[in-house]
């Protein structure tokens, strides 16, 4: 899912330094692999910069790959784009998986969090970033609902998911 809302990506940078910093402490190798779901216009570009990574984007919106390459080659950094899923890439592939703001949008979650556990290798991690409502505070999931941009909606997020309890359902042992 791309963002072209500079606001929404200043909202969440701070989230992400975070998820990243913590992502590269953990997979610190040279030329790790990382594949990036949804990775649309490639708006976590900048998260990997001086970390010597090689990113591997699945975006089925084939007019978007050009700018996520743009971006990349802003940035330094290696990437790939293709328009498949992780079903096409070969078992423990992958050193990290990165996922922000996808898993609203997929169509089968459970389907996805299996391929994801799949082409990580055994020491793999699984990072993520999640827009979906409040899953602990009823009232703040009404304020999120109310407030939803009608631009999100007719992307195909569905809100409503409960996307951590899929991931612990899910079994993972190394999830950011």
């Amino acid at each position: 899912m791309d963002y072209k809302n500079d606001t929404y990506e200043e909202q969440v940078a701070s989230y992400k330094q975070r998820l990243f910093e913590r992502l590269h402490a953990l997979t610190p190798s040279l030329n790790a692999v990382v594949v990036e779901l949804g990775i649309g216009c490639f708006p976590n570009a900048i998260y990997y910069t001086g970390w010597d990574v090689q990113v591997l984007g699945l975006e089925l919106d084939t007019s978007k790959h050009a700018e996520a390459m743009s971006r990349a080659a802003l940035c330094g950094l290696s990437l790939a784009c293709r328009a498949e899923h992780l079903d096409a890439l070969p078992p423990h592939s992958a050193d990290a998986v990165v996922s922000t703001c996808t898993l609203c949008s997929v169509d089968d979650v459970q389907k996805t969090l299996a391929q994801v556990s799949r082409v990580l290798r055994p020491d793999g991690v699984f990072a993520f970033l999640e827009h979906v409502r409040s899953e602990s505070d009823e009232r703040l999931a009404a304020k999120q609902a109310e407030a939803t941009p009608h631009e999100l909606r007719c992307w195909g997020c569905r809100f409503d998911r409960r996307i951590l309890q899929e991931i612990e359902a899910a079994g993972f042992s190394r999830v950011l």
